[in-house]
């Protein structure tokens, strides 16, 4: 049981609640609960006769809350021991706090100039030193100096003093230097000091007796405050302190004869001394400047405004003094709204929905709560709130939500703990649950083979499904579907959503080997292709795990000879290539060719191969380029030599136009057979034949000799070209193409 880090003296802690619970078949009587170890007197127990007064039957519980107000900086422990008829009598529990804080430590507690003649001053000064032993910084607000009409007979050493409002961090350390300077005989006394937060406590005074020779005068005692106001308290539980000074003024002791609360209500108030400077008690002695500190509490019994009176009995004028003591005791109850959940049907590693339970503080003072859980199933709820963060005030409600995630198939309970001041704490929140198991089956099972596809394009697609085989109101989650090594096998996961008991859902896979990167070698990601699919879900066998295989083909296009040849313009060039059947690759590719240089064709042959499975087809390129003056082969000729009258036309249209020159001889030659067997024609029909005859002559001479106002044809120019042969292929999973190049020097 940790109780945590705790301001010093803090009494405003809540308890913690330690569960007892007879988990065998027989009564379990407790005799006694008591707390053992070096801190036991800074823990308490509270309410340990709810375990003691009565047996526990098997299965039931009890409860009692164990209590910490710090007394030390730095780590506290104590045992809670009970004894009892369980094996082995005895059983114990470890309860662990930590006092934090600032902690102011004065050393010397008391200085003693001596005698000191009169109107003389000490030789040395006297020097009080203040440390802060705690673990958090340390803040003066102010020195103590001597005050008062003797304030002069102590003079400090303003040059030796270092402590004016500063913080001191913790191990760090200053001091303050005063000296003697009687101005009369007798015993003279003074104290000198610091105000800081000691222990938290914001005006903690550190004070230091300082003493020498004066002659004797009346005590004068001041009382501070006149009042004190509690305000208003549960009943029941005690408040916090406040503190009452005590301080003696002139030369003379003080004798303090008793301290008491008077009045019909003075059970309700409490009083103690503690601290660094606490009055004695029962009686005592303050020598004069002294001061002293009486620390008071309240406890309300009963509902209602109380009052009573701090009496202190002394031998100053007007004893007894008095302090005015008022509060009023409040109401303070906690409900739940429902006092249990239950859960219902919930799949195991599958978080609930969550259920709300309203807390309502049902009195009139506020209540601080810590909130825990118990029992044996305690880990498969989780409980979330506003509820502790701060007290809840009277009339007022809070929430907090509880989720059921069960980790093992079952009926589950627990119970949440709410611990707190007001009564019949802690209250029980009892909350339970069925867990169902889902089952996932995976079909196809153990692996999946792909067979073979061309790198760069996808295989046909082949289903996993996925199934709820579990039994009830199991719902199979699955998380995610992942593959290992990716990059050549993907998954679309079509189980988005939970998949109840006998339904599925399913995962598409596909083979997509990569294809090969532009600056890779051709077939360089051929070869067989392996990775995992892995599935995650809530079921027990998760995660599933699936082979996958396939292997990856291509085919490649390359030189099988020179890659590069230098020719004169009119002379051919022929490539010797290669397609290659890669990883088992069979098909046919269709075959073209690009011609970079101007003026010049190209060709391959054949323009279609038929790769057989590691098989290679031989691939013949060729270029034929052009000379100055003539065109090509296969291209059609420079039309202008025809004159600008002429348009360009390509060689089929040359085809066209000698046979419309044909039928225009045929039709001269019909004509003249027709005047030779008539021996006379109309003058119009002669016309014809002359003009026929004339447009035939100048389309002849046009085409041997050309025109003055064309140029030759202009050959193949100098350079070094780029050729390049692409092969296609078109399956099932798309076309692909694969390329070679080579290259022409035209000379």
């Amino acid at each position: 049981m940790n109780l945590g880090t705790q301001p010093l003296g803090s009494l405003t802690i809540p308890p913690q609640a330690l569960a007892i619970y007879n988990t065998g078949d027989a009564l379990l009587s407790i005799s006694s609960v008591t707390l053992a170890g070096t801190n036991s007197g800074d823990f308490s127990l509270q309410g340990p006769s709810a375990c003691t007064n009565a047996p526990i039957l098997p299965g039931g519980m009890c409860s009692f809350e164990v209590g910490f107000v710090p007394s030390l900086v730095g780590p506290e422990s104590t045992f809670v021991v009970l004894a009892d008829n369980a094996p082995p009598n005895s059983q114990v529990q470890e309860a662990v706090g930590s006092g934090a804080g600032p902690l102011a430590v004065v050393s010397p507690l008391a200085v003693n100039f001596g005698s000191q003649p009169e109107g003389t001053i000490s030789s040395l000064p006297q020097f009080v030193t203040l440390t802060n032993a705690g673990n958090q910084p340390l803040i003066i607000s102010s020195v103590m100096f001597p005050s008062g009409p003797d304030a002069a007979q102590f003079p400090k050493v303003a040059q030796a003093t270092t402590c004016a409002a500063v913080a001191l961090a913790p191990g760090g350390s200053c001091a303050i230097a005063i000296d003697f300077q009687p101005e009369t005989t007798g015993l003279i006394s003074t104290e000198v000091g610091f105000v800081d937060n000691s222990g938290f406590l914001t005006g903690s005074q550190q004070v230091v007796t300082v003493t020498g020779t004066g002659t004797g005068m009346a005590p004068i005692l001041t009382v501070a405050p006149a009042s004190l106001s509690f305000g208003t308290q549960p009943v029941g539980v005690t408040s916090g302190t406040q503190t009452v000074t005590l301080t003696i003024v002139g030369s003379a002791l003080l004798n303090l004869t008793s301290i008491a609360v008077t009045g019909s209500n003075s059970t309700n108030f409490g009083f103690f001394v503690k601290g660094t400077n606490p009055c004695p008690l029962p009686s005592g002695s303050l020598i004069a400047g002294a001061s002293c500190t009486i620390s008071v509490d309240f406890a309300p019994q009963a509902a209602g405004p109380v009052s009573a009176t701090l009496s202190i009995s002394d031998n100053a004028a007007g004893s007894p003094q008095s302090v005015a003591l008022n509060g009023n005791g409040g109401t303070s109850g906690i409900s739940l709204s429902p006092a249990t959940l239950n859960f219902g049907s919930q799949t195991v590693a599958a978080s609930s929905a969550a259920q709300a339970v309203t807390v309502s503080n049902t009195g009139t003072t506020a209540v601080a709560m810590t909130i825990g859980k118990a029992g044996a199933n305690a880990g498969d709820f989780a409980e979330t709130d506003n509820c502790t963060q701060s007290p809840l005030a009277g009339g007022k409600t809070c929430v907090m939500n509880v989720t059921f995630d069960p980790t093992q198939a079952g009926s589950r309970s627990a119970q949440v703990l709410i611990s707190d001041s007001a009564p019949q704490s802690p209250q029980i929140l009892a909350v339970s649950g069925t867990a169902v198991q889902a089952a996932a089956t995976i079909s196809p099972t153990g692996s999946i083979s792909f067979g073979a596809a061309l790198a760069g394009t996808a295989s046909p697609p082949v289903t996993v499904t996925i199934t709820n085989s579990g039994s009830g109101a199991a719902i199979l989650i699955v998380g995610a579907a992942s593959v290992n090594p990716p990059g050549n096998f993907t998954t679309v996961n079509n189980c988005t959503s939970g998949v109840p008991a006998a339904e599925s859902c399913t995962l598409v896979m596909t083979f997509a080997p990569a294809a090969v990167p532009t600056a890779a070698p051709c077939g360089s990601t051929a070869g067989p292709k392996n990775a995992t699919l892995t599935i995650t879900d809530n079921a027990p066998t998760s995660p599933q795990t699936i082979a996958l295989s396939g292997s990856a083909m291509d085919y490649c296009l390359a030189p099988s000879g020179v890659v590069t040849q230098t020719v004169t313009a009119g002379t051919p060039a022929t490539f010797q290539l290669i397609a290659d059947s890669v990883q088992g690759f069979a098909g046919s590719v269709a075959l073209t060719c690009a011609d970079a240089a101007s003026s010049s064709t190209c060709s391959v042959q054949p323009t279609t191969v038929s790769l057989a499975s590691g098989g290679q087809v031989p691939i013949v390129f060729s270029v034929v380029t052009a000379a100055n003056g003539a065109a090509p082969s296969g291209k059609a000729p420079d039309v202008r030599w025809f004159g600008p009258s002429l348009p360009s036309l390509a060689a089929s249209r040359w085809h066209a136009l000698a046979l419309w020159l044909l039928a225009l001889l045929l039709m001269i030659v019909a004509l003249a057979s027709a005047s030779a067997a008539n021996r006379q024609l109309p003058r119009g029909m002669r016309f014809v034949q002359t003009s026929a005859l004339a447009l035939l002559l100048s389309i002849g001479l046009a085409a041997c000799f050309g025109s003055s106002a064309g140029t030759p044809p202009v050959g193949t120019p100098t350079g070094t070209y780029t050729m390049t042969v692409t092969g296609t292929f078109t399956g099932a999973g798309g076309s692909t193409t694969r390329s070679v190049q080579v290259t022409l020097i035209v000379q």
